[in-house]
C-alpha cells in the first residue's frame, strides 16, 4: 500500500525513523506550475489520475515525498488551481505546516490566487514559501506579488524565481524549505490522533486502505481505533509513509493504513481514523467567523473542515462574529480547529473560522483565546456549571497533561472547584451548596423526628442534577458537617426527636404493643391518622420498633425475647413447625408466620417442609 501516486503497491519494509516530519501543500491559480514543480523537486508526478493527464490539469488531490538536509521529512501535496475544484484543493490543504504558493510569471496574480490565500489564511497557515514559476517565459517584478501578500502573514515570505525548464532557483527554492522548516516545531503530539481520509482504495489480498495526513498524535499497528462520524470500530493492521512499513506514524505524516473487517464502500474521504474517548459528532457548533462579504442569519453555506465539506445553516450570527452552526451531517470537530465557508452555490470562498464550541451549545461561555488551556477550562466550566474531569476539553487540542496541570492552577486560584471527579463553577457549586443545605435545614424543621432528608427528594428538588453530580454534592456536605444516615442525609448535629406535641401519642403506642408483647395490636388498629403514622415512622427509623410486615410491628426487646426463645427452643428440641413455635411464645399465626419469614431473611432459621432448623 502506499501514501503517494503510483499505483497502490506495498512498499519497502526498510524505512528508518527520521528526525522532523512536516506536511507541505501546493496551492495558485490553475496552469501555473504546481504539479510540474512538485515534480521536478521529487521525481514523482503528482498528477496520477488518467484524466489528469488527457486534460493536462490537476483534478484532485495528488502526493510525494521530498527529503530535505537535516532529516527533515516532508510530505508534499499538489492541489488542483482550477476553480471546480475547489473543495479538492481546500481538502489538501486543511493540516499542513507549509504552503508552497506558486505564481506564473507570464500570467501573475490571478483569481485562484487570491482565493488560495483566502483560504489558507481561513486554515491558519502561518508559513509559506512563494514559488514564482515560469520565469524562463516572462519577467515580473516580485515586489507585485510582495504587495498582493501585504497585511498577511506571508508578507515577509521568501519569494523564489524558478522554472522547471531552466533548472533556475530550484536549488535556491530546496534552501528556502529546509531553512523555513528548521526554524519550526514539528506538529505536536497531544495524544488525540486524528487521520483526515482523503483516499480510500483496496489492494487484492490486502484489503480497504486509506490515507490521510496524520494529526494530533500517533497511530501504531494493531491499535484499536474507531472511524468517524459513526463510531465505527476497527484496527490498525498495518502502517505505511511513503512506502515504508512501520510500528507506528507520527503526527505529520503521510499515512497509509490497512484496515481489516471494514468494506471499501463503508468508508469515504472525509472520514476521520481516531481512537475511542474522544467524543463523539456534532451537528452544531459555535464558531468565531470571518467573512469576505455579509452573511445572514438563516443562510445556507458549505462549511469545509478537514478533507470534507458539509452542507450547513448558519442558525444566528452576531456582532462580533460568533456564530451559531448548523450541519446537515455530523461532524467531529475540536475546539480550535479551522474550516473555510463557501457559498451555497459553491463558486465562492465566502469566509472561514474556529471552532470554539464543537457541540454547539448556544448557552455557552465561550473562552476569549483558543490556545489557553486555563481560559479554555474556565469557560466550559462555567458554560455547564459541574463537569466531569475526565471529560474537559476532550475535543480540543491540549493534551491530558496540559488539561491538568491548568486545571490545578484554576483550583489553587480558587477559579474552579474540584469535588471528587467534577469540576465546578465556584460561584454555581456554593449556590448549589446553599440550596441542598437549605433543603435540609427545612426538612429538619418539618420533620424533626426524621433521619434527615432522603436523598431521593433531595435530589428530585434540585432538579435535573446528574448521578455524577449530586454524588459528589453528597461527598461534599459529609465532609463539611453532615452525615449519611441510611437513605437520607442530616446536619452531625441532628437528634431526631418527637415534637411534644406527638409524645402522648408515643406513649400509648408504645403502651399498645406492650399489652401482649408476642401478638401485639394490628398496625391498623393503632389508627391511620397523621399523626400516629409520623409516630411510627419515627419510631421505626430509630429501630425501637421493628416492622415485621405491613400490619405486624413488634418493640424492638419484643423481638429481640421472641428471637432468642425461638433459637432456645429449636436448640433444645430440633427442627419446630409454626404451631409449635406459637404455642410456646403464647403468638398468633398472624404474628409467627411473617416473625419466621423475617428470622428465614436474617439467616438465623431456614425453612425444610414445614419446619425451621437453625442455619
Amino acid at each position: 500500500m502506499t501514501v503517494g501516486n503510483s499505483s497502490p503497491k506495498i512498499g519497502d519494509a526498510h524505512g528508518a525513523p527520521l528526525q522532523k516530519h512536516f506536511i507541505m501543500a501546493t496551492a495558485g491559480h490553475v496552469d501555473h506550475g504546481k504539479s510540474a514543480l512538485v515534480k521536478v523537486l521529487t521525481g514523482t508526478d503528482p498528477d496520477r489520475l488518467p484524466e489528469e493527464k488527457a486534460r493536462q490539469i490537476t483534478i484532485d488531490l495528488g502526493f510525494a515525498e521530498l527529503n530535505l538536509p537535516g532529516g527533515i521529512r516532508v510530505g508534499l501535496v499538489d492541489v488542483p488551481g482550477h476553480e471546480d475544484f475547489v473543495r479538492n484543493m481546500i481538502a489538501g490543504v486543511g493540516s499542513i505546516d507549509l504552503a508552497l504558493f506558486v505564481v506564473a510569471a507570464d500570467d501573475g496574480w490571478m483569481p485562484q490566487s487570491e482565493e488560495h490565500l483566502q483560504i489558507l489564511k481561513y486554515l491558519g497557515v502561518r508559513h509559506a514559501i512563494i514559488a514564482l514559476t515560469k520565469t524562463d517565459l516572462a519577467v515580473t517584478d516580485i515586489e507585485v506579488i510582495r504587495h498582493r501578500l501585504r497585511d498577511t502573514v506571508f508578507a515577509q515570505s521568501p519569494i523564489i524565481r524558478t522554472s522547471v525548464r531552466t533548472g533556475q532557483g530550484l536549488e535556491d527554492l530546496k534552501s528556502a524549505f529546509a531553512a523555513e522548516f528548521a526554524t519550526m516545531q514539528p506538529p505536536r503530539d497531544y495524544g488525540k490522533p486524528r487521520l483526515f481520509i482523503d483516499r480510500v482504495f483496496t489492494l487484492h489480498g490486502v484489503g480497504t486502505v486509506v490515507t490521510g495526513t496524520l494529526t494530533g498524535g500517533a497511530l501504531r499497528r494493531a491499535q484499536k481505533i474507531v472511524i468517524q462520524p459513526g463510531n465505527r470500530e476497527t484496527r490498525v493492521r498495518s502502517i505505511q509513509s511513503h512506502n515504508h512499513e512501520l510500528e507506528s506514524a507520527q503526527p505529520g505524516m503521510r499515512t497509509a493504513i490497512n484496515l481489516p473487517d471494514v468494506d471499501v464502500e463503508e468508508i469515504n474521504r472525509g472520514n476521520v481514523i481516531t481512537i475511542a474517548d474522544l467524543g463523539q459528532p456534532s451537528t452544531k457548533l459555535l464558531a468565531q467567523v470571518s467573512l469576505t462579504q455579509s452573511l445572514k442569519s438563516g443562510s445556507s453555506v458549505y462549511l469545509h473542515h478537514g478533507t470534507s465539506r458539509y452542507a450547513a445553516r448558519i442558525l444566528s450570527l452576531e456582532k462580533d462574529g460568533v456564530a451559531h452552526v448548523k450541519l446537515f451531517s455530523p461532524l467531529f470537530a475540536f475546539l480550535g480547529d479551522r474550516f473555510v465557508l463557501r457559498d451555497a452555490s459553491e463558486r465562492r470562498t465566502i469566509g472561514g473560522g474556529i471552532v470554539l464550541d464543537p457541540d454547539g451549545d448556544k448557552h455557552s461561555k465561550l473562552p476569549a483565546a483558543t490556545g489557553d488551556a486555563g481560559l479554555c477550562l474556565r469557560a466550559a466550566i462555567a458554560s455547564r456549571g459541574f463537569v466531569r474531569k475526565e471529560t474537559l476539553l476532550r475535543k480540543s487540542h491540549f493534551s491530558a497533561d496540559e488539561i491538568g496541570a491548568a486545571l490545578l492552577r484554576l483550583e489553587k486560584s480558587h477559579q474552579v472547584a474540584i469535588c471528587g471527579e467534577l469540576a465546578a463553577d465556584p460561584d454555581a457549586w456554593e449556590s448549589l451548596r446553599t440550596r441542598a443545605i437549605r433543603l435540609i435545614d427545612a426538612a429538619h424543621k418539618r420533620n424533626p423526628e426524621r433521619p434527615g432528608l432522603a436523598l431521593n427528594e433531595l435530589r428530585a428538588s434540585l432538579r435535573g442534577l446528574s448521578v455524577d453530580s449530586f454524588a459528589a454534592l453528597m461527598t461534599d456536605l459529609c465532609a463539611d458537617g453532615f452525615v449519611r444516615a441510611g437513605s437520607a442525609i442530616a446536619r452531625i448535629t441532628h437528634q431526631a426527636s418527637l415534637p411534644v406535641a406527638l409524645r402522648p401519642i408515643e406513649k400509648k403506642t408504645r403502651a399498645a404493643l406492650s399489652e401482649k408483647p408476642f401478638d401485639p395490636t394490628p398496625r391498623r388498629a393503632m389508627g391511620e391518622d397523621p399523626q400516629t403514622r409520623q409516630v411510627l415512622r419515627f419510631l421505626i427509623e430509630k429501630g425501637e420498633i421493628i416492622e415485621i410486615s405491613e400490619d405486624v410491628l413488634l418493640l424492638s426487646e419484643h423481638f429481640a425475647a421472641m428471637r432468642a426463645t425461638v433459637v432456645n427452643f429449636i436448640s433444645k428440641n430440633g427442627p419446630a413447625t409454626v404451631s409449635e413455635l406459637r404455642q410456646t411464645l403464647h403468638s398468633s399465626r398472624r404474628v409467627m408466620v411473617p416473625f419466621l419469614e423475617r428470622l428465614d431473611r436474617d439467616g438465623i432459621t431456614r425453612r425444610v417442609g414445614e419446619k425451621r432448623l437453625l442455619r
